[in-house]
């Protein structure tokens, strides 16, 4: 599998380009501080500071404070497939209030507005053809 394939996978995971590339940063250097992840990811640092955020409240990756600043390191990759069982589980739970939701929807009522001399027209063609006539248009 190519890098760009599995960074549309991450995509489809839910991850921005930039929470990919410090993902992927992360995975190749085993740990990382923010200037080291800069550096490879070609990331701005203050940009790094949200990405990292944004990929700890994800549960990806986990940092600890050091002499010399904030290290992360990546979470282990069965929290990428843990996670998406939580999301499944989650969605699975919904799905009843979901469709009940659904068919309320469903039985709204239609409005149609018709106007002028075709709009007249078209609301007799619609008529006839619900009560079932054959209707032939001549030009």
């Amino acid at each position: 599998m190519s890098i760009i394939e599995i960074k549309k996978s991450l995509a489809k995971y839910g991850l921005s380009k930039n929470e990919t590339a410090v993902f992927l940063a992360l995975l190749s250097l085993g740990e990382a501080t923010v200037r080291e992840l800069a550096v490879a990811t070609k990331i701005r640092r203050t940009t790094i500071y949200l990405v990292t955020d944004k990929l700890i409240e994800k549960g990806i990756i986990g940092q600890y404070k050091a002499k010399y600043g904030t290290h992360f390191v990546p979470s282990s990759l069965q929290t990428l497939t843990s996670r998406l069982d939580d999301i499944k589980a989650e969605i699975q739970e919904i799905t009843p209030q979901l469709r009940a939701i659904e068919k309320k929807e469903l039985n709204q009522p239609i409005v149609k507005y018709f106007q002028g001399k075709e709009g007249r027209y078209l609301r007799l063609y619609c008529r006839l053809l619900l009560q079932g006539f054959s209707v032939y248009c001549l030009p």
